[in-house]
């Protein structure tokens, strides 16, 4: 009990002096002046007077209709219950009329929060101590509500700055104005890494969960396209514990023959999964199973599942909307700690996974060769189901749909995938 009050006193000691920290004013109105004669949407949900005179017991007519902060000062005073001085100051700011450039009508903003601008401006002020020290670049603070791509929030938050600000600041102090901190500064704005540095990240075990689980998928995607058997085989396990149901498919792909058969077992196993991404994005984690396509035009419903894509587009996606005359792709240059042979394996990746085309093409032509093959392997019906589907939209070129299609449903005229892919798209 005595550490649990500890920890009560230590929160409302710092909601406190938050409190008293953050600036602003009480404006109990619309930007458009609800109070305009003939306006009716003004809302009744704050009383008229000023909220030192509420709080002193002043009540006047008590509405139902009250936003529960002030109806939550109303029975406090009806139940005989002072509201002090302090008390008042650490509610303010949740008073919903209290106006600050972070919270108004327009809805929140919490970059313009005090706090988020002292900790941003913490963070450059130890990046503006390193010599030779690159831009602040712009960083993108914002993520994608999972559901209603037009709604976000905040993904970098104040403490992501102090915290690197502090790590700089001790980097400072125990090397100096070094190459290496130089270099570590110039790693925290660089995007380039080869998968075997990408593979070591995500064997690291005080990575978050969600963080893996997402680097987890793009390493073996990957390898996969780059045909990098080795990093397949020893991240066999983790596949198999994510995606249980795919684990007899994984281990066929390892334990037979290399060639086309191996390409095509992992190309089905793959098409099954459109959430086995080949880029990371800002968003850790989905609402759709990684079975379900993100993409509203391949999906059953309107929902969009923020920013995921469906497999890859390219690698990155921009090369994909570059060959389709949309900008242009620009290499981030490798980060300065990656050895010679590191950055020369960057390379050659960087060229292999241009020339690879979007999953939707890629994946369809390495199932379909097999089909050629095999046109009976029990193990195509899924994969050619969700190939079709995946041609409907999106970042595709020219995918043979109605092939995939035709083989389905002359090979497979009973199962059940067949049965749901009722048509096909040109």
């Amino acid at each position: 009990m005595k550490s649990a009050r500890c920890i009560l006193l230590a929160l409302f000691a710092a909601m406190a002096s938050a409190a008293l920290a953050e600036s602003g004013k009480r404006e109990c109105r619309f930007p458009e002046d609800p109070s305009y004669p003939g306006n009716i949407f003004e809302p009744p949900a704050w009383p008229m007077t000023d909220l030192e005179t509420y709080s002193q017991g002043r009540l006047g007519v008590i509405k139902p209709t009250y936003d529960h902060f002030y109806l939550f000062i109303a029975y406090r005073s009806l139940a005989g219950l002072p509201i002090t001085q302090n008390d008042m100051e650490r509610l303010r700011p949740h008073d919903p009329c209290w106006y600050t450039d972070a919270r108004g009508f327009y809805g929140y903003e919490p970059t313009a929060e005090d706090k988020f601008q002292s900790a941003l401006s913490e963070w450059q002020r130890a990046r503006a101590k390193v010599g030779a020290v690159p831009e602040v670049p712009t960083i993108d603070t914002r993520s994608s509500h999972p559901e209603y791509s037009f709604v976000e929030f905040l993904n970098c938050h104040a403490d992501a700055f102090r915290n690197a600000a502090t790590v700089l600041d001790n980097r400072l102090s125990a090397y100096g104005q070094s190459p290496q901190v130089l270099d570590w500064v110039k790693a925290q704005d660089n995007e380039g890494l080869p998968l075997d540095e990408l593979a070591q990240i995500a064997a690291m075990k005080k990575l978050p969960d969600k963080f893996r689980r997402e680097l987890t998928l793009v390493v073996w995607t990957r390898a996969f396209v780059l045909e990098r058997w080795d990093v397949l085989r020893r991240f066999a396990p983790r596949i198999k514990h994510l995606i249980p149901e795919a684990g007899r498919l994984v281990d066929e792909m390892l334990r037979g023959p290399g060639g086309n058969r191996r390409r095509a077992f992992g190309a089905m196993l793959i098409a099954r999964y459109p959430g086995m991404v080949g880029n990371m994005s800002d968003k850790i984690t989905y609402s759709v199973a990684l079975d379900e396509f993100a993409q509203v035009n391949v999906r059953r419903s309107m929902a969009q599942d923020g920013e995921r894509e469906n497999w890859w587009c390219g690698f990155p996606s921009s090369v994909f909307w570059a060959q389709m005359g949309y900008g242009t792709v620009m290499d981030e240059p490798p980060p300065k700690f990656l050895s010679p042979k590191s950055i020369e394996a960057l390379r050659v990746e960087r060229q292999q996974l241009r020339r690879t085309s979007n999953a939707t093409d890629y994946l369809s032509g390495l199932v379909m060769a097999w089909a050629r093959t095999a046109p009976r392997d029990p193990r195509l019906p899924e994969a050619l189901h969700m190939l079709v589907r995946s041609s409907r939209g999106g970042c595709i070129r020219q995918p043979d749909s109605g092939a995939m299609f035709r083989h389905l449903h002359t090979y497979f005229p009973g199962n059940r995938w067949t049965k749901i892919t009722k048509v096909h798209y040109q």
